[in-house]
């Protein structure tokens, strides 16, 4: 799954930048789509493994991570990761087949039923709860928050009410449409993403086995999660800053 997914973010990366004709893009779209399903099968071949993982280990003072629920909070990060590949692929095919405008920004039932069901599963197994998180450990603090706050973020903006914006006329006088899931993290995004993730878990799973040093392991993991959400919020202000002065 790690080599379709490198291959794919290639291939998304040449399609978006030089080569923009169908053909590539159907290649981008079938590599897309093959990742996205590896690894998601990927994720689910080792739930039934979680029990054989460390239940937590003591990383630095304050700072206890939960190894098994930590792995299945990766495995649905993978989930929404490849669902999200998927509907995109979905609404390129769907808007180039019957408009013959694959970047249209029309919204439809199925448009508003998929951004209500990323909403609600991000929410439902990323949101912390207040009761059932240990605020008091650091690993919250370190994995937990920040990659609740990136996913339900990302799954706002799949909400057709905000997920595109019409931009100022450029030079030429023409107003074009700003999109979510085209401007502000884009496939290549995603399935780099989607590779982070499933190099940390196999990080970790060395690390399990005594190949790697479980708290180097650890935080260059959290280096990773942290620098993802780094470049994505930075990459993306710009859109939510624009996306709010439209709201208010």
């Amino acid at each position: 799954s790690t080599v379709l997914t490198s291959a794919a973010i290639l291939v998304a990366r040449c399609s978006s930048s030089l080569l923009s004709d169908d053909s590539h893009r159907w290649l981008s779209s079938l590599l897309s789509l093959s990742a996205a399903g590896t690894a998601a099968v990927t994720a689910s071949s080792g739930i039934p493994l979680v029990n054989q993982a460390p239940v937590c280990t003591v990383i630095a003072r304050n700072v206890v991570p939960p190894h098994r629920d930590a792995f299945r909070r990766t495995a649905k990060t993978v989930y929404y990761l490849s669902a999200r590949i998927v509907w995109n692929h979905m609404r390129w095919v769907r808007w180039s087949k019957y408009s013959g405008n694959a970047d249209g920004v029309s919204f439809g039932v199925l448009d508003w039923a998929w951004g209500c069901a990323a909403l609600l599963y991000a929410i439902k197994h990323f949101l912390p709860r207040i009761q059932e998180t240990e605020w008091r450990n650091g690993n919250t603090y370190v994995f937990v928050v920040p990659m609740a706050s990136g996913i339900i973020a990302d799954a706002v903006f799949q909400l057709p009410l905000v997920q595109c914006q019409m931009m100022k006329a450029d030079s030429d006088g023409i107003a074009r449409n700003s999109c979510w899931n085209r401007n502000a993290v884009n496939e290549t995004d995603l399935l780099c993403v989607l590779l982070s993730a499933l190099f940390v878990a196999f990080m970790f799973t060395l690390a399990f086995r005594g190949t790697l040093d479980i708290k180097r392991c650890y935080w260059g993991s959290a280096a990773v999660v942290h620098g993802i959400c780094w470049y994505l919020f930075i990459k993306a202000l710009p859109f939510v800053v624009t996306s709010l002065h439209s709201l208010f």
